[in-house]
């Protein structure tokens, strides 16, 4: 008579029954990382530049941190009633601070800007429609030389502000550049050249409201601050005034102006997608967990041999 052995379980076979969830905890991590790198690379692209509330390097936090420290009255903007109304608010004189930074204040929204009462008004890397909206005293010049880390421009002898003594030198790597008409040129100062062209130029208009032109963009921003003397200009160009008022044309101004329906994506948060992906990620392992197979139902090593006489006499 045979007796039927039972096999003890190898290490291979434990392996190949575990593998399964080995292979779902790997998964998870991998899921969970991806995602991980899917939500930093969301909020990096989100991260808009030259925001006063970014801390990220293309942010500007942090002289916009340093200007509230230093008493000067600040606030943001995110449509043109809301500037007139912030300026109307403000206390002293103020500066107006304009970031065109989507491309949108053309035509009638350019108009609107210019109606806006302010004491000084900073055009950040104005386009041409802008300027020419303020009368042309302001020309484009096109895009300075893309240079080094290393490399820096002096204030140069037309800069005949006190910027030229608070930075007399600033890194300038592909700025814009602009250029003073004649009549503005008599009385205003034109900053850190470059064949004949400027990174900063100011003047004053008719009405006698001063208007600069700010070409060397990326020196106000948290990443390139502490570079030669960029912080020092930013401070210089920005904290003229007690009050200033930090205005980003956006989605209602081109709606109010040109009838422009905002888009779905504007409305959707930057962890919206992360999080959606995350969801898939979990429901999909809830799926392989509910959907397992449990295993043989004898532990024995299958076939097991037995007798005909014993099986008879069962």
């Amino acid at each position: 008579m045979t007796v039927a052995q039972g096999a003890t379980p190898t290490f291979a076979e434990r392996f190949r029954r575990v593998r399964p969830w080995l292979l779902i905890a790997a998964g998870a991590v991998a899921v969970a990382v991806t995602s991980a790198l899917i939500a930093g690379g969301v909020a990096n692209s989100n991260s808009p530049y030259l925001g006063v509330d970014s801390a990220r390097p293309n942010g500007a936090k942090a002289i916009f941190t340093v200007l509230d420290n230093q008493g000067i009255d600040t606030s943001t903007a995110a449509t043109a009633d809301e500037a007139r109304s912030q300026l109307q608010d403000a206390e002293g004189e103020t500066t107006l601070v304009v970031h065109d930074r989507d491309g949108i204040a053309v035509d009638e929204l350019a108009d609107r800007i210019t109606e806006l009462d302010a004491d000084r008004i900073l055009l950040i890397a104005p386009s041409r429609s802008l300027l020419e909206a303020f009368g042309g005293s302001i020309a484009i010049g096109g895009v300075g030389e893309v240079g080094d880390e290393a490399d820096t421009v002096s204030a140069g002898a037309a800069c005949t502000s006190p910027l030229g003594e608070l930075a007399p030198e600033i890194s300038q790597r592909g700025a814009r550049l602009y250029q003073l008409g004649d009549e503005a040129a008599a009385g205003g100062s034109a900053c850190y050249p470059e064949s004949e062209r400027f990174a900063y130029v100011e003047t004053a208009l008719p009405s006698g409201t001063k208007l600069a032109a700010l070409g060397a963009t990326d020196n106000l921003s948290n990443g390139e601050g502490l570079n030669a003397a960029n912080a020092a200009m930013g401070l210089a160009v920005l904290g003229q005034t007690e009050s200033l008022v930090w205005y980003v044309p956006g989605v209602a101004d081109a709606e109010a102006a040109f009838g422009v329906q905002p888009s779905l994506d504007s409305f959707a948060p930057p962890w919206l997608t992360p999080t959606i992906l995350i969801a898939l990620a979990t429901l999909l392992g809830v799926m392989v967990w509910l959907g397992r197979r449990f295993g043989p139902l004898v532990e024995e090593r299958l076939p097991v041999i037995v007798e005909a006489s014993e099986t008879m006499q069962g």
